[in-house]
């Protein structure tokens, strides 16, 4: 649903709507690829944490990433949640 962001360690990280580790609870992950290829999910959503990230992830001067989801957080809120990676 987004771009992939290219982080200053030159890294790519990006998200997708759908999947994870989780089976039917997966509501999308949040990946990094080397420029080698190598392939990492970091995080799986699982409604808790947030649920179908839709919008690109930024990075600020620290390096932190930071991103929102459509859905889910704390309460099972229905207006999305908003997130950090160190």
């Amino acid at each position: 649903m987004a771009t992939l962001l290219q982080a200053a360690n030159g890294e790519f990280y990006g998200t997708t709507f759908q999947g994870g580790t989780l089976g039917f609870l997966s509501y999308g992950t949040v990946f990094k690829i080397t420029p080698s290829g190598k392939l990492t999910t970091f995080l799986t959503f699982n409604i808790y944490n947030g649920a179908y990230p839709e919008g690109k992830l930024i990075q600020d001067v620290n390096g932190d990433l930071y991103g929102t989801a459509n859905s889910g957080g704390a309460n099972f809120a229905y207006y999305g949640t908003q997130m950090m990676f160190p």
